[in-house]
């Protein structure tokens, strides 16, 4: 079901009043999408082969190419389509390719006149993710004495016995400021922060350290203004994602890649980086510090310590993104700080819809854990599994109006590498406003962990009861993440709460 909403409202709560709107900003006209105006312009003439023109304004020219890799094509032989680069500015290239068959290698490539490779490789990406074959690379130029002519090529890497058709796209946004070459190294000394545009993806690959369940979804730029993006997720969001609030989700800013993590800031950039340099933030609900460890030609090692917590990431300013981030910390960490994940695909002109979590806060935490068991009744006339119980009483959490979803994680068990191993049997029992139930169990003859199980639940706001019992060493609780479901039908396009 969805709810029109009154655009109006929702950018005062987003804070992005400046920046979304059919064409993704209320910037001068002819400005491009997300972009800062530099006093540069295109030039009308610029072509491509084989091409057709879908955007032009005076910053941004985008071409459509439709082409055929015809059987038992190899590297050597790739289609080709020649572009005409300005002279005198500086630009981002940004480049991608589409097929049909899944698991068919394609490589994308584009070379400047003189053969140097400018982004992309001859590896090729396999198409398995999501049935979405596709390639991309992104770059950066100085600017040229002259009009220069360049080459976009799309090829097999391995000999194929059938044809392929593909559709490609290519971008040239005047900068004014050059990005980097893929394969040069990075000026860290006068880096600023990631420059997204509505479009920019990241496919990413995320471990839950408590199911161990792998996923890998989609995050895209949705909107921009000229310091923070709203980041969404190419699919309706997965409730462990959503719960677990490890990667940059929602308002996200620019300049230092500040996303909200369990309703505190997380900032583990601060530009420009300088090898050694250290400052604070919160992980996990602990005051963390952030050391650049190294800086190389293309990322930097950034390290998160603190008492029972000690993470690693890297960040490469040519994705403009943490491309890996590993977590190690003790039992009683958010497990934010306790997960894996690592950046497998990335690329720009995302189409189609981005589902945006807006404001996502804890709504409440309610629930035992203890090193020495739960209360057990004397009589035991109370029992799970022959185990005496007794409940820990009723608690109580009201949920504001306002928040579309809410993520309920329920968790029940004892840590596996708890000190006391002693076996037990737990109970969570939750009671929706709508008067619907949730439950939770485990029981003795189950292998020692915590059990855990997430329900995606909408229109939440009412009163919610909690009923926890439990037998021996462990925990019976339940925790609820808030959060208002924004839908963009295309990067850049008005929003829409969706329910």
């Amino acid at each position: 079901m969805r709810t029109e909403l009154g655009i109006a409202i929702l950018l005062l709560a987003t804070g992005l009043t400046g920046c979304i709107g059919p064409a993704g900003t209320t910037a001068d006209p002819g400005q491009a999408p997300g972009m800062t105006a530099t006093g540069t312009t295109l030039p009308t003439d610029l072509t491509m082969d084989n091409a057709e023109v879908v955007t032009y304004n005076q910053t941004t020219v985008t071409w459509r190419w439709e082409g055929l890799l015809p059987a038992m094509r190899d590297e050597q032989t790739p289609a080709t389509a020649a572009f005409t680069v300005p002279a005198g500015i500086s630009f981002e290239l940004r480049a991608n390719a589409t097929w049909e068959t899944e698991h068919r290698e394609l490589f994308l490539r584009v070379v400047d006149e003189n053969d140097n490779n400018v982004c992309g490789d001859g590896i090729g990406v396999p198409g398995e993710y999501l049935g979405d074959p596709r390639a991309s690379c992104r770059a950066g130029s100085e600017p040229a004495t002259a009009t220069e002519t360049w080459r976009m090529e799309i090829g097999d890497v391995v000999p194929s016995p059938q044809d392929e058709a593909f559709v490609a796209h290519l971008t040239l946004s005047a900068t004014g400021e050059a990005l980097p070459r893929q394969g040069a190294s990075v000026d860290w000394a006068t880096l600023s922060g990631p420059d997204w545009r509505p479009g920019d993806w990241w496919e990413i690959e995320l471990t839950n350290p408590v199911t161990e369940n792998t996923y890998t979804f989609t995050t895209v730029v949705a909107a921009v203004d000229r310091e923070h993006a709203l980041l969404g997720t190419a699919r309706p969001p997965i409730d462990e994602i959503l719960f677990l609030q490890a990667t940059p989700l929602g308002r996200v800013s620019m300049g230092t890649l500040t996303w909200n993590l369990h309703d505190r800031p997380f900032k583990p950039l601060h530009v420009p980086l300088m090898e050694g340099a250290i400052w604070t933030t919160t992980l996990a609900n602990r005051t963390v510090e952030v050391t650049v460890r190294s800086l190389g030609d293309e990322h930097a090692e950034l390290g998160f310590t603190a008492e029972g917590l000690n993470a690693t990431a890297r960040y490469d300013p040519r994705l403009g993104m943490l491309t890996e981030f590993h977590g190690e910390a003790d039992a009683f960490a958010a497990f934010a700080a306790r997960t894996n994940w690592r950046v497998v695909d990335h690329g720009s002109d995302h189409e189609g819809p981005i589902y945006v979590p807006m404001e996502r806060s804890l709504a409440f935490r309610s629930g035992k854990a203890q090193t020495e068991g739960f209360h057990v009744s004397s009589d035991g006339s109370s029992t799970l599994d022959g185990v005496g119980v007794v409940a820990e009483g009723r608690d109580v959490a009201n949920v504001p109006e306002g928040p579309t979803h809410l993520v309920l994680g329920m968790f029940v068990g004892w840590p596996a590498h708890s000190l006391n191993s002693q076996a037990g049997a737990f109970h969570e029992h939750v009671y929706l406003p709508d008067g619907k139930v949730r439950e939770a169990t485990v029981y003795p003859h189950e292998v020692g962990g915590v059990h855990v199980e997430y329900h995606t639940i909408t229109d939440p706001a009412g009163e919610w009861v909690f009923e926890h019992y439990g037998a021996g060493p462990g925990v019976a609780m339940s925790q609820g993440v808030a959060y208002t479901l924004v839908k963009y039908d295309a990067p850049g396009a008005q929003p829409e709460v969706w329910a």
